[in-house]
């Protein structure tokens, strides 16, 4: 040969008793891993959701739609409590309610619960790994948004409106992945009638504070490549429109009160009456906590790299909740899974499509399979608990609460004994 030829590269060995080169083995176990741990996780989740039906408040909405539907009683006036009773009641999740009313009549008590929790579980993970797919994330990751999520989820299962909240969240990151890198980006009827459907039912079904945060952020990222890009006025207005139609929508029925508004009226005295409107703290103990954290770090500086203006807003705005109100550790795991897909996503957008086992050092796969190994730990931590919380609520109430507390040697007292 010619010494002047450039050599052919070298391709990988093969041999006739092995047909597989030893990098495309190396790549399936990594596809069979990840799929076990996504499975694993999933199957975690699914378990969590036979947990037997305690919640108080899932009972009182229960009880608001079967008085709704069986009596005529108006699920907006208060028939239910002694301090309010007869009062007015203008954010009633009366969809939500119907929807739990309608699973317990046809299948049970028991059953309708699992049957409603596992429903919506399942379309968020499902929505979830669909924009993994989409995005063609490196198994790694996918695994490790998949198993984040559902850590993230096992912290609130329980029949309560937001379940509904986690699946629309989901929705809302993938229309703003699709907005931005779909295969007809920008502000076009295709990209926002989808997300002006999703805020008109998010307004409907309960609170819609999560949906202005995230299209918040997406608007001020197609802002800031419309400037870059030198778009027309046409495009501004369009942009513009959209924007007043969305706010627009939170006026919605019967009170018509602004979502937004209400975080004015807010009261702190929540965060110091209940537990779950507490800090994360009873969280600390869990390393999928710990990789969440982590995770939510990865995902600024990710942002940042990509100069994600908009998703770094709604990032930092629902990290700093978290910190301060544990029920948002859910929607706050969506958010960060689905942001670290997105973002891998602009990261890989120039590459050549090929194997989406590839192109991450092994290093660097090996930390991200290890926290994707402590997040599935964490949720098994997680369905134990949810598991045995019946014997421990029907040592505590109400079946047998005063001999709990002289047990405990805990003081109070019980109203309505």
């Amino acid at each position: 040969m010619n010494s002047s030829e450039t050599p052919a590269p070298q391709k990988s060995r093969v041999t006739p008793g092995n047909p597989i080169s030893p990098a495309e083995e190396s790549r399936r176990w990594i596809r069979i891993l990840c799929w076990a741990l996504i499975a694993a996780a999933v199957g975690l989740l699914i378990a969590s959701c036979f947990r037997v039906p305690t919640d108080s408040d899932s009972f009182f909405h229960l009880a608001t739609a079967r008085n709704w539907f069986e009596y005529g009683l108006s699920p907006f006036v208060d028939h239910l409590t002694f301090t309010h009773l007869g009062e007015p009641v203008n954010r009633q999740p009366v969809v939500f309610q119907a929807m739990l009313y309608g699973y317990v009549q046809a299948l049970g008590l028991e059953p309708g619960y699992v049957a409603f929790k596992l429903t919506f579980m399942l379309l968020t993970v499902g929505t979830v790994g669909w924009l993994a797919w989409q995005s063609r994330a490196p198994w790694p990751l996918a695994a490790l948004a998949m198993t984040l999520l559902v850590f993230a989820l096992q912290t609130r299962v329980q029949a309560r409106p937001e379940l509904g909240l986690f699946w629309f969240t989901a929705l809302a990151m993938v229309l703003y992945h699709r907005t931005l890198e779909g295969r007809h980006p920008g502000v076009n009827a295709a990209n926002m009638i989808p997300i002006a459907v999703l805020t008109a039912v998010w307004v409907g079904w309960y609170t819609a504070i999560f949906a202005y945060v995230i299209f918040f952020g997406l608007f001020v990222d197609l802002a800031i490549r419309q400037w870059k890009s030198g778009a027309p006025m046409r495009t501004w207005i369009q942009w513009f429109a959209w924007g007043v139609l969305l706010v627009a929508l939170g006026w919605g029925p019967p009170d018509f009160d602004h979502d937004l508004l209400s975080l004015l009226t807010f009261s702190r005295e929540w965060t110091q009456l209940i537990e779950e409107w507490a800090p994360p703290v009873r969280f600390l103990d869990l390393p999928g906590t710990w990789v969440l954290a982590l995770a939510g770090v990865a995902a600024l500086f990710l942002s940042v790299k990509c100069r994600s203006i908009g998703l770094l807003i709604v990032l930092v705005a629902f990290i700093h909740q978290t910190l301060q109100i544990s029920r948002l550790i859910a929607p706050a795991g969506i958010v960060i899974a689905c942001s670290l897909l997105h973002l891998t996503a602009i990261l890989r957008k120039d590459e050549i499509a090929g194997d989406p086992s590839a192109g991450a050092p092994r290093g660097r796969s090996a930390l991200v399979m290890l926290c994707a190994v402590l997040s599935v730990a964490s949720s098994g931590y997680l369905t134990s608990i949810h598991l045995t919380w019946e014997q421990w609520r029907g040592a505590a109430w109400p079946n047998n609460l005063t001999q709990h507390l002289r047990e405990e040697w805990e003081p109070g007292r019980i109203l309505n004994p």
